[in-house]
């Protein structure tokens, strides 16, 4: 499944994924994901009190170097594949043996919030000298500014006048 939210994936992404997803047997998924600068030990939350504490606890000592903690990836939203029978059963696009298929973070913009689609269309422009790859990209960009997707119609005209 390709997300129409996530705009600079190439056909390279797309078949690189497929080659994960079909490389070994025992493969149900395939997700894209980015490399995270954001460690899980940074997040926070409030207890019940109050409190400031650990969202999430690894056995990292607590104020490691990010450079000294193992890597991580997130979710970039943008490639699913996943075999039928099994999203039919468990109804997820990320089953338990699903392997990454890593992209690079300026491939991996998934747009969720006008911020997102400023920051999209800012980065197609740069990446348009670099790269002349991006006309589905821009293509994107263009249909969702004129969808709106639920925001103001002015806010767009502010942002892309």
């Amino acid at each position: 499944m390709l997300q129409p939210t996530t705009l600079f994936h190439r056909s390279d992404d797309i078949d690189g994924a497929f080659d994960v997803f079909t490389d070994d047997i025992d493969t149900d998924a395939v997700a894209s994901v980015c490399f995270s600068d954001v460690q899980p030990d940074w997040f926070r939350q409030t207890d019940d009190e109050g409190w400031f504490e650990a969202a999430c606890r690894f056995d990292v000592p607590q104020h490691s170097a990010r450079q000294a903690m193992f890597s991580v990836y997130k979710l970039n939203g943008g490639l699913y594949w996943v075999r039928t029978n099994i999203f039919l059963s468990q109804w997820t696009l990320l089953p338990t043996r699903t392997r990454p298929y890593i992209m690079p973070c300026e491939r991996s913009v998934d747009i969720d919030s006008e911020l997102d689609l400023r920051y999209a269309n800012w980065l197609s422009g740069e990446l348009a000298h670099v790269d002349n790859t991006l006309l589905i990209a821009e293509i994107g960009v263009y249909i969702l500014r004129t969808c709106r997707h639920g925001w103001r119609r002015d806010s767009w005209d502010y942002a892309y006048s």
